[in-house]
């Protein structure tokens, strides 16, 4: 049982993808949360542990193409049911997708930008939250669920709100 990277003779780890020995110090860890907003995580980013050789070839490519796609739906433009008055004029031919139990309203909007971007719309137009008060045991705390509908929006073509031109600042 001998590390596979340093070749230590007190490798008790185990690769989740090839099953090789790995010592402590050469194994890469992976938290549960990675890749939390993956819907259906693929079965290779799944395990805990991994040898240098698999993290670099399976995990480390993921873990970027995610954070990457994380990053662009912090930008997404996101539309609420109360501004259907900027947004009447954009086609919704998708169905509407739904996020249930988040703990923040923060979360709750990113998870379905997320789900909007995996497939491959670029905004969310009629977005509503809820939130539901739970009282388990003596504290009490909130869980979100947010429902909007994913459309290709071109930006240019989409009308200013017009409270501001009169005085733009």
């Amino acid at each position: 049982m001998e590390c596979v990277s340093c070749l230590d003779p007190k490798a008790k780890l185990e690769c989740g993808l090839c099953g090789a020995s790995v010592c402590k110090s050469c194994a890469q860890f992976m938290d549960d949360d990675a890749f939390a907003f993956l819907s259906p995580k693929p079965t290779s980013l799944a395990h805990d542990t991994y040898c240098p050789g698999c993290y670099d070839r399976e995990v480390a490519t993921a873990l970027a193409e995610y954070e990457a796609k994380l990053a662009r739906a912090r930008e997404l433009p996101l539309y609420l049911k109360k501004q259907s008055r900027e947004t009447k004029f954009v086609v919704r031919k998708a169905d509407p997708i739904a996020v249930k139990e988040c703990p923040d309203h923060d979360e709750t909007l990113l998870r379905l930008a997320f789900q909007a971007l995996e497939m491959g719309y670029n905004a969310l137009v009629d977005v509503q939250l809820h939130s539901t008060k739970i009282r388990p045991g003596n504290y009490q705390t909130t869980i979100w669920d947010g429902v909007g509908i994913p459309v290709n929006l071109d930006p240019e073509r989409m009308p200013k709100d017009r409270a501001f031109w009169d005085n733009p600042n």
